[in-house]
């Protein structure tokens, strides 16, 4: 069960850093509004899910 929520931590840290990232002058600056995109679902499908989780874990122990 831990090492599901050290995964999805890391896919939260993954989408914020999608956020952070800058491709002024590379090849993939086109791509740049559509990698935000994917980064702030990133962000928010994982930070719900380890907020449910941890819902859930507190309920369950309560």
């Amino acid at each position: 069960m831990q090492g599901n929520i050290f995964t999805y931590f890391a896919a939260l840290v993954a989408g914020y850093m999608l956020l952070g990232i800058s491709l002024d002058g590379t090849f993939l600056e086109s791509f740049g509004s559509a990698i935000d995109i994917i980064g702030i679902i990133t962000v928010i499908v994982f930070a719900a899910v380890l907020i449910f989780k941890g819902v859930k874990q507190l309920i369950h122990k309560a």
